[in-house]
């Protein structure tokens, strides 16, 4: 089975060459805005010392109080 790092390689690959599109930039953080996507979340390099190797998160549902998303993600040694 190949490696995990070569897994989560291929999926950012995929998902930068599907949906290439520029967004205009905001000087505001706009979490509403940025979970506003039916796109995948991707997470790979992060500060964190006990983040996963790779995550993907999907959102579900959102409203004003709520976000429901579905998350997916590879750990070291899985």
């Amino acid at each position: 089975m190949a490696h995990p790092s070569v897994f989560c390689a291929v999926f950012l690959l995929l998902s930068t060459t599907v949906s290439a599109r520029a967004e205009k930039e905001s000087s505001e953080d706009d979490i509403v805005q940025f979970w506003n996507t039916s796109d995948l979340i991707w997470t790979v390099f992060t500060t964190s010392w006990k983040v996963p190797l790779c995550k993907a998160d999907l959102k579900m549902n959102i409203s004003e109080s709520h976000l429901l998303f579905r998350r997916a993600q590879i750990k070291h040694g899985q």
